[in-house]
């Protein structure tokens, strides 16, 4: 029986550091981010190729946080995704990707569909407006809605929000 595992991947891109915020995180530019998406396609197969000597595996959980995934282009998420995919995952798997409200749009609902996500974390953090000023977030009240509003009109698999 295949042992399984679970991958977390951590996209360090942001436009704006939230005031709570304690993880790594850099200004996204495009050249940057290619490098650290081939990197982290590297990194990965490096350490399958170790477990896979191990034990035979099977991918059960896949999380892409950060930071800010919801920055990365098509073509990145589609990289990573492909890479996820090329090992053995479960059929019943989850695949989740945290975005940020004022990155949501069907553009990107679609995309992250098509990499084979099932479930989009949305960092809602606040319902008060107050609150999401204090702490610095991009995304103000209006912002929150619509993504939320996006999400149950477009995504038919699972939804989660920070708060």
């Amino acid at each position: 029986m295949a042992k399984e595992i679970s991958l977390y991947f951590h996209i360090p891109f942001c436009l704006s550091k939230c005031d709570y915020c304690d993880f790594f995180s850099i200004k996204c530019k495009a050249p940057v981010a290619d490098e650290y998406v081939d990197a982290l396609c590297t990194e990965l197969s490096y350490k399958m190729q170790k477990l896979l000597q191990e034990d035979e595996i099977k991918v059960s959980t896949i999380y892409i946080g950060g930071g800010t995934p919801s920055l990365l282009t098509k073509e990145q998420l589609k990289k990573i995704s492909s890479k996820i995919f090329s090992y053995d995952v479960k059929s019943n798997y989850e695949f989740t990707v945290e975005v940020n409200p004022d990155d949501v749009s069907v553009e990107l609902l679609a995309a992250l569909e098509q990499c084979g996500v099932n479930r989009i974390s949305c960092g809602v953090q606040s319902f008060s407006e107050s609150v999401l000023k204090s702490v610095h977030r991009r995304a103000d009240y209006n912002q929150v809605i619509a993504a939320l509003d996006c999400l149950t009109a477009y995504w038919n698999k699972k939804i989660s929000i920070d708060l």
